[in-house]
Order: C-alpha cells, then sequence, then structure tokens
C-alpha cells in the first residue's frame, strides 16, 4: 500500500482509478489495490434493484408541484460526500435516495418530503458479535423508547487486520423493542444469509438513526471481533 503526501496542488484524492483505488485514514492519505465488490445475484440484492427502478420510474408520474417540494427539499438537505463537503442532489435523485431507503427499513412511502426531527434519539455506544448464534447487539448510549427508529448495516466476518470495511456494509435489519430499551438485538442472516462471521473475525456495525417516517439522521460506524460471551 503506498502512501500519498498532499501539497499545495491537491488537498485530497478520493476514487478509483484503473486498479487503484485512492482513500484516507488514520496516518493520512494512500493508495490501495481496487477491490470491486462482489456481486451475487441474491435475492435481496435484486430486490434493492427493483426498488431503485420502481422509484425512478415513479418520479416522472408527480405532479408538478410535489416534484417542487423534493426539489426545495434536496437543496436544504445536501448530503455530505467523501471529503466532508454539502453537495446538494437533483429533486429526483433525492427523491428515489429518500423513498428507496424508506422502503428497505420497512417504512410506509412517502407522499411529501420528510420532515426534520424534533428530537434525537440516543446513539451507539459499543457492539458485540456471538459467532457462534449470529446474533449482534448494539449498546446504546442511554435508554431509547420504543418510537424511535433504527436501522442497521453490518459486515460479513472479515479479517481481524482489515482497516477499510464501508464497501462490505449490507443491509442487517431495523430492529424493534419494547421501551425502555438500551440494547438493539438483531440476527443479520435473517435478512441476508451472506452476513455470517466466526468467533475471531472481524465484523463491522453502522448504525443509523432515523425519523419516525424512516429517512436517517445520522450514522455511526463501530466494529468488534465476534466471540461467544463466557458463562
Amino acid at each position: 500500500m503506498a502512501r500519498i503526501k498532499e501539497g499545495p496542488t491537491i488537498s485530497g484524492i478520493r476514487g478509483s482509478v484503473a486498479g487503484a483505488t485512492f482513500s484516507s485514514g488514520r496516518y493520512g492519505a494512500y493508495l490501495r489495490q481496487k477491490v470491486s465488490p462482489t456481486q451475487p445475484g441474491t435475492g435481496r440484492q435484486n430486490a434493492q434493484r427493483l426498488i431503485l427502478t420502481k422509484w425512478s420510474q415513479a418520479w416522472r408520474n408527480l405532479e408538478p408541484e410535489v416534484m417542487a417540494a423534493w426539489q426545495a427539499w434536496a437543496a436544504n438537505h445536501p448530503i455530505v460526500d467523501v471529503f466532508g463537503n454539502a453537495q446538494v442532489l437533483a429533486g429526483n435523485a433525492a427523491f428515489v435516495k429518500v423513498q428507496a431507503f424508506v422502503e428497505t427499513i420497512g417504512k410506509a412511502e412517502l407522499a411529501l418530503p420528510p420532515t426534520d426531527p424534533v428530537t434525537v434519539q440516543p446513539g451507539m455506544e459499543s457492539m458485540e458479535y456471538d459467532g457462534a448464534t449470529g446474533v449482534m447487539t448494539i449498546t446504546l448510549t442511554e435508554a431509547a423508547t420504543g418510537s424511535d427508529v433504527y436501522a442497521v448495516f453490518s459486515t460479513q466476518g472479515l479479517s481481524p487486520g482489515r482497516a477499510f470495511v464501508s464497501s462490505a456494509f449490507r443491509y442487517s435489519g431495523a430492529p424493534l423493542a419494547l421501551t425502555p430499551f438500551t440494547s438493539l438485538v438483531l440476527t443479520p442472516t435473517d435478512v441476508n444469509p451472506l452476513l455470517i462471521a466466526a468467533n475471531g473475525q472481524k465484523v463491522g456495525c453502522m448504525l443509523i438513526r432515523c425519523t419516525s417516517q424512516g429517512w436517517m439522521i445520522d450514522k455511526a460506524q463501530a466494529s468488534c471481533i465476534a466471540a461467544t460471551p463466557g458463562p
């Protein structure tokens, strides 16, 4: 892996060129071999593609005033790119992005753009993964309520030394719990059979806090080594 020292003409590089990928970590920018994501053609993957296609087509059937509402929402809710810069999506891109995510986590489609949250639920403090049972437990910073909405993305079992895990995240579920609760418990393989890990492997987790309508507020990442708790 080659290291890169940024200078006055280049302050950051991201993305891939040919067989090389530019990225950044704790010790600065670096260049690594491009690893193409696997395309297993699973039922889950094909279903996600159908969701994106459906909402892309649905945009063309919206009334002009609804399109204008989505365009206005997109202008006021920029996304953050890999450099940490705010980027404003086009109205149709924002519509597809929001509706596809909402459907993925099992919430009802939105007739209009989502409203901003009044309060934000507790975030993630830590996570554990039991390699014997496949159960993932996410501990929250404080007690949440039954109305709080979360979505979880996780990885399959990885080498313990692997640092780059973002490309391996797959949807793992939107766990529900009684109120009040301080942890979320789920089994990722219930959603995606590829998300399996054995004891000793590294597992990455991304917890997304969502509004009551299902749109993401923010996200946090953590990782752990799969291990079965002792008696």
